[in-house]
């Protein structure tokens, strides 16, 4: 089951293949839904995304600190168990 994190802090020169050149070093990568500063980046496992927040959240992308956290459901529930649904 694919699991979700939410990045923020995305400047807004940064493509979605900007992105996934950075976040597939941490592993494979099921998808990624770019918005305007912000981003839900899909893994394939929990391992993956646990090190891409591990290497990732406060580190300098595009001369912005990235934040990057586990993405929540609608219910405010969140977690490697659990995906972002919205």
């Amino acid at each position: 089951m694919p699991k979700n994190l939410f990045v923020r802090g995305i400047a807004e020169q940064v493509q979605k293949q900007d992105l996934q050149d950075e976040f597939c070093k941490s592993g494979a990568l099921a998808g990624i839904d770019l918005k305007q500063g912000f981003a839900f980046v899909e893994f394939v496992n929990d391992e993956d995304a646990e090190h891409a927040i591990n290497r990732l959240n406060g580190a300098s992308f595009f001369d912005r600190a990235l934040s990057v956290e586990w993405a929540k459901n609608k219910d405010g529930t969140g977690g490697p168990r659990t995906g972002y649904l919205g």
